[in-house]
């Protein structure tokens, strides 16, 4: 089996469809009958034998039509590939509206779908006079669910979601967990005070501010950690902090998977309240590394936490609630620990090996 996997983005590790990009290379590890290649715009040098750098002609004045102009330019490199150096019998896309013109042109085309954005745009105002990048997105990823013969998707919240929102049939979309290692031995914390972690680049759809004001509303010292955010955001969310002489605050902006994942070990609670999120890969991360998770009931978040086994869940834009929640995480250390360890276990499924393993059946049951 030979896949040649297409994404916008590889070398810049700051999304789950990057990550799993790297991930999926490690399919030869596990599968010696396997082959993966990947073609993409984000990286420097080329690879032989492993990694395809595609240039991109998109004129400034034709930028805003980027993903739309993509998916013609991919297409003709990746079928040049094929047939000058690589007979892929796969081709998959990290973004399925990307993959567009090669699902009409080539029959084993297979298209992820990561998150809801656009398969969540209302239709009440679709007809107006605002039409609006997510209602243009919604129409080109519905022409994706038609065109590519499998969609894939990373819970089973989005797995209905598509099928419902695009009249999919539910063997044509399919469930896929990414992958986290999970560490052998829960982290010793040992803060001064407690220490959250919040990790999102889209900051207020991962629900920082209320996040922040629920620590307002704490009588206690903490030091919160933000992560994602790009630095142009700083001054905004400081400003919106404001003199919270009990919050100390340290923004670091993009920061590289490592570096994140040394946060989750050291931090007390990671806490990402998102009012919309598709399965919350971060959260998953975050319990593989022995933190504590508390967030919110929405989208997959739930399948992550075993609906509220493996940390808290509070109802989307309730400060007060999420407060209550982390107090209640820090007043009762052994019902923490219980959470903590159970999401340890429970994220296990995720291992590399078994995605990997889920991935190859997947494709394999295309025939």
């Amino acid at each position: 089996m030979k896949i040649l996997l297409c994404t916008n983005a590889f070398e810049t590790v700051s999304n789950g469809p990057a990550k799993f990009a790297h991930l999926v290379l490690e399919m030869e590890r596990y599968f010696p009958d396997c082959e993966v290649r990947v073609l993409t715009e984000d990286c420097t040098t080329p690879v032989k034998d492993k990694i395809y750098k595609q240039q991109l002609s998109i004129p400034q004045i034709l930028k805003p039509l980027g993903m739309f102009l993509r998916m013609f330019q991919y297409h003709n490199k990746a079928m040049s590939i094929k047939h000058t150096d690589y007979n892929f019998d796969y081709l998959v896309y990290n973004n399925a509206i990307v993959g567009i013109w090669s699902g009409l042109c080539f029959k084993n085309t297979i298209g992820f779908i990561n998150d809801d954005t656009y398969a969540t745009a209302s239709w009440k105002s679709f007809w107006g006079v605002n039409w609006t990048k997510g209602r243009i997105f919604f129409i080109t990823e519905k022409i994706a669910c038609k065109c590519l013969r499998l969609i894939i998707v990373n819970s089973n919240y989005l797995s209905a979601l598509i099928q419902k929102k695009y009249r999919v049939p539910a063997h044509k979309v399919q469930r896929l967990y990414k992958a986290k290692g999970v560490e052998n031995e829960l982290p010793t914390k040992s803060n001064p005070v407690p220490t959250i972690l919040f990790v999102k680049n889209d900051y207020l759809r991962g629900g920082l501010f209320n996040l922040i004001d629920a620590l307002k509303q704490i009588s206690q010292p903490f030091k919160l950690i933000i992560a994602g955010p790009h630095a142009a955001s700083k001054q905004p969310i400081l400003s919106y902090i404001g003199q919270q002489h009990q919050l100390e605050v340290e923004f670091k902006g993009i920061v590289t998977p490592t570096e994140i994942y040394d946060d989750m070990r050291k931090a007390d609670i990671f806490c990402v309240p998102s009012t919309k999120e598709a399965l919350g890969v971060a959260n998953i991360e975050a319990l593989a590394l022995g933190c504590t998770v508390i967030s919110t009931q929405v989208g997959g978040i739930p399948e992550v936490l075993d609906n509220g086994n493996n940390g808290w869940l509070v109802p989307p834009d309730n400060p007060k609630a999420l407060a209550n929640a982390i107090q209640t995480a820090l007043s009762n250390p052994d019902l923490c620990a219980e959470k903590t360890k159970n999401g340890h276990i429970f994220v296990e499924q995720f291992n590399l090996g078994n995605v990997l393993s889920n991935f190859k059946q997947l494709i394999t049951n295309l025939g």
